[in-house]
């Protein structure tokens, strides 16, 4: 029987971890968003 501090404790970094992952894709995805924007800024401003 594992006691329920540990177990909260257990609860508690993967939650930590959870919350720390999220952050990390929606960075990656606005840094993503970001250069998509500039590519489609860029190809506008290319005279043809």
């Amino acid at each position: 029987r594992r006691s329920s501090k540990l177990v909260a404790m257990e609860f508690d970094s993967v939650v930590r971890s959870t919350k720390h992952l999220e952050k990390q894709t929606a960075e990656v995805i606005k840094k993503r968003n970001h250069e998509k924007s500039n590519a489609q800024i860029n190809q506008q401003h290319e005279p043809y």
